[in-house]
């Protein structure tokens, strides 16, 4: 059981409990204290039982997947480097004039948590946009052909890993492939790009040019 903490009468300072029922004076006005006693302590009020909540209410909603963790660049700066690494190409696009529907097949292919959609390529042949790569300020995705959309955290590639190869860029033992011949030119500055957009992430700074 708790026990009040022993009180002068006259100042109100705390006294030892030791002094319960001794004849001694307090420390602080030196009035005499005798006949002290030690009281239980009232007990806590207890709050309130919440009101029973409706079972349809404790029902969460399904969860997004967590976003990434922010990258160090800005939304602009990632587009604004695209621009310079990749040039024009048919099928690229930027922040801006994404078509609609190229869009929707890349939130369609990589989810609705892709956050949004700075840069894409589309890899297809008739434009359907299922296959090629997508661009945000924290994550690369991609999706070859006959594969599986694959993603990594700008601050998951390691710069060095990254580099031109036969049609595709490898990076962190994985391959972003470009079929169409139009985009093949662009293969030397995507690896670039994003050799520098993930030491960019991982706090080396901006590149110098």
């Amino acid at each position: 059981m708790a026990l009040e903490i022993l009180k002068c009468p006259n100042c109100g300072a705390g006294v030892p409990a030791s002094f319960a029922g001794a004849v001694a004076s307090c420390e602080f006005c030196g009035v005499v204290l005798s006949g002290l006693s030690l009281k239980p302590s009232a007990a806590p009020a207890h709050a309130p039982a919440p009101a029973p909540v409706a079972q349809e209410a404790r029902v969460e909603a399904p969860r997004a997947a967590a976003p990434p963790s922010a990258a160090r660049f800005t939304e602009a700066e990632l587009v604004a480097l695209a621009r310079r690494r990749l040039g024009s190409q048919d099928s690229l696009y930027f922040h801006g004039s994404i078509p609609r529907g190229k869009l929707k097949a890349a939130h369609e292919t990589h989810g609705d948590s892709i956050g949004r959609v700075l840069v894409q390529y589309d890899d297809t042949l008739f434009g359907g946009a299922d296959d090629g790569f997508v661009l945000t300020a924290n994550a690369l995705q991609w999706k070859n052909l006959m594969e599986d959309p694959q993603m990594l955290l700008w601050e998951d590639i390691d710069p060095s890993s990254v580099a031109p190869s036969d049609g595709a860029v490898t990076l962190s033992h994985q391959k972003i492939h470009v079929v169409l011949e139009e985009g093949k030119p662009m293969i030397d500055g995507l690896a670039r790009l994003i050799s520098d957009l993930a030491a960019w992430a991982r706090g080396h700074g901006p590149p110098n040019d």
